[in-house]
């Protein structure tokens, strides 16, 4: 029986010949590859310009839209009392008209005043 020779325990390399990097190298490789892209682009998607400064400026305009949604809807309310109050009593036409238009009934009788001290 014949001794092994030296260069064929130092395997394919040692010998010159270039290493195959099968399907299981390749499948390890690729989670690997997909983690370093991901380490490298969430930091420019959190603190770009798209990332938390954005979300900050929604939230003030939210909360901006929400005043002024409140601000509505008390207008909304007191139109819809005074809708209420032209249906149902008589005089608050009138009164209105005297009020917001300076309006008088033809037999009435107006006194203006100079300011005066």
């Amino acid at each position: 029986m014949q001794a092994p020779n030296r260069d064929d325990a130092r395997g394919p390399e040692a010998v010159g010949e270039t290493r195959v990097v099968g399907p299981f190298a390749r499948a390890q490789a690729f989670p690997v590859l997909i983690l370093l892209l991901t380490l490298l682009t969430v930091p420019f998607l959190i603190f770009g310009d798209q990332g938390l400064q954005r979300v900050d400026r929604l939230e003030v305009e939210l909360e901006q839209i929400r005043l002024e949604n409140g601000k509505l809807e008390a207008r909304c309310r007191e139109l819809r009392r005074r809708l209420e109050a032209y249906r149902t009593r008589p005089g608050y036409l009138e009164d209105v008209a005297r009020d917001e238009l300076g309006l008088v009934r033809p037999d009435e009788l107006v006194l203006v005043f100079p300011d005066g001290k």
